[in-house]
């Protein structure tokens, strides 16, 4: 974090149901993570309590699943969705309420290894 991002006057809001966090407040990421939401199937996105982006990590999300709603399609679903409303990602971590803990590697939509 560079320190020249506009900052919001809150660390969280809600955006269709599901609380977003910035851990330094940095308005695009809100707006990142809105998209992402925007970009999930809707009965996906609300399996979803909250998503946090740490500001310092930059494009690394934790992600934390409602109370009993853990399905495996949901790490597919994140995956599109964050490619599709962020571009990538530097990694995500997935809590379900079951205390499971699942990795999405980082994405940034570019081909592994020799070509």
């Amino acid at each position: 974090m560079g320190g020249t991002e506009s900052k919001a006057t809150v660390s969280k809001v809600l955006h269709k149901g599901v609380r977003i966090e910035s851990r330094g407040s940095v308005l695009s990421e809100f707006d990142t993570m809105k998209r992402i939401l925007d970009s999930m199937p809707e009965l996906m996105a609300r399996r979803l309590d909250a998503i946090w982006c740490d500001s310092y990590a930059g494009a690394s999300y934790t992600v934390s699943v409602r109370d009993g709603l853990w399905t495996p399609e949901l790490k597919c679903a994140l995956s599109d969705g964050v490619m599709e409303g962020a571009g990538g990602h530097n990694g995500i971590v997935i809590e379900a309420s079951d205390g499971s803990v699942y990795h999405l590697e980082p994405d940034w939509g570019e081909p592994i290894g020799d070509t």
